[in-house]
């Protein structure tokens, strides 16, 4: 089970509604997750149904932080301290 999906609406087999669509209307545990839409052609009309909240691409740490706790995650962000080639992780709990 996930806590929150990322979903890009414009993939190349199946776009992101149509997979969002497929995940609401099954019986397993991700049926009520929290799906975010990212796009960077914005979003349609039934995103606003569909959809638990919406980023655009490119996707920035503080966006994605922002619509995590708009969701109800609390959220905080670490440095893993390797150096300036390191990456931050971002760590939401619900």
């Amino acid at each position: 089970e996930f806590d929150c999906i990322l979903m890009d609406l414009h993939m190349p087999v199946v776009d992101g509604e149509s997979a969002a669509r497929h995940i609401k209307s099954t019986t397993n545990r991700n049926s009520t997750v929290p799906i975010i839409s990212v796009s960077a052609y914005g979003t349609s009309e039934a995103s606003t149904t569909l959809f638990a909240a919406s980023l655009s691409k490119p996707v920035s740490k503080a966006d994605l932080l922002a619509v995590m706790r708009q969701l109800g995650f609390k959220t905080s962000s670490h440095q893993d301290g390797g150096g300036p080639a390191s990456a931050a992780r971002v760590v939401a709990v619900r």
